[in-house]
Parts: C-alpha cells; sequence; structure tokens
C-alpha cells in the first residue's frame, strides 16, 4: 500500500467505523485544527487524515499558499497542513504568494489575564530552506508561475544525505 494512504485492520468484527479511524487520536488533533483555524470540520475526513498522517510521519513541513494578514494562519486547504504542523510540533516552513517570502511557523504561549494561558500561531520571515530529508510538501491545487520557481529553487536545496 502506498505510504500516503491509510490502513485500518478490524480489531472487533462489530466495531463502529468512527472507532476504527480515530485509533490514535486522530480526530481530536483535527477538532482541535477545526477551532483554532474557525473552520468547520468536512463531512468527509479523508483529506485531512491523509494529511493528518503525512504531516505526522514527517520531519519539515514545506506549504506554499496565502498566508493571513494577521500571519497567525494560512488561508485555503494548506491551512489545514499548516496548522496540523504546528499542532504536532514539526518544523514549518510557508512560501506566501502574496509578498513572495519564505516564513516560519511556530507556536508561543500567550498570558491571559489570570492563570489563564493560550497557544498562539505566529510566522516569522526567514531565509529561503533547505530541503529535509523527511519532508512533506503542501502545494495549492494550481501551481502559479511564482510557486513553481520557488519549489524548483527549494528541491535545488536539498539537505546532503547521510
Amino acid at each position: 500500500m502506498p505510504p500516503n494512504m491509510m490502513a485500518t485492520t478490524v480489531a472487533e468484527p462489530g466495531a463502529e467505523p468512527w472507532e476504527l479511524i480515530n485509533l490514535d487520536n486522530t480526530y481530536a488533533v483535527l477538532e482541535e485544527a477545526s477551532y483554532i483555524l474557525d473552520r468547520p470540520l468536512p463531512r468527509k475526513l479523508d483529506a485531512l487524515y491523509r494529511k493528518y498522517h503525512k504531516v505526522k510521519n514527517s520531519e519539515t513541513t514545506y506549504v506554499f499558499g496565502v498566508l493571513a494578514d494577521n500571519r497567525k494562519y494560512v488561508e485555503g486547504s494548506q491551512g489545514w497542513t499548516a496548522q496540523l504542523a504546528l499542532q504536532l510540533e514539526k518544523t514549518l516552513y510557508m512560501y506566501d504568494d502574496k509578498t513572495r517570502q519564505w516564513y516560519k511557523g511556530d507556536r508561543f504561549v500567550a498570558a491571559l489575564s489570570g492563570p489563564h494561558w493560550t497557544l498562539v500561531n505566529r510566522f516569522k520571515p526567514c531565509d529561503p530552506p533547505s530541503l529535509a530529508q523527511k519532508s512533506n510538501i503542501s502545494l495549492p491545487v494550481c501551481l502559479g508561475i511564482h510557486f513553481s520557481h520557488e519549489l524548483e529553487q527549494l528541491l535545488a536545496r536539498r539537505c546532503p544525505t547521510d
């Protein structure tokens, strides 16, 4: 089976489908991403499960898309991949089509009044990254000239193999 496809073995013949899918707490992570991005979970979760497992099994994620004006999330379907990478504490680089700039994503703890706190996403400008060995690249459905040029340069900056 290809590495980007999910497989589930039935441990119990009478198990409900959602019990089989959520064996590794994936659904809870997707619910948190949905809440942070302020987007509803789609009815069919196949694409999000695939994104989750691709991010989980990589060390670095590269996203090509459009960064929101507040620099806290990525717009479109790449936003799910970026948010999952941040939640799973993976290294995240994002190329923004509007500014034509690379950003490094991270999360930090923001203190609220009293004993309360929250995790906040942010994207900081950075130098063009090198392509790591165990990485995941998230591309938009349609690649423009700038995306394809930046992707070509990223692939040329591969880290040497060990």
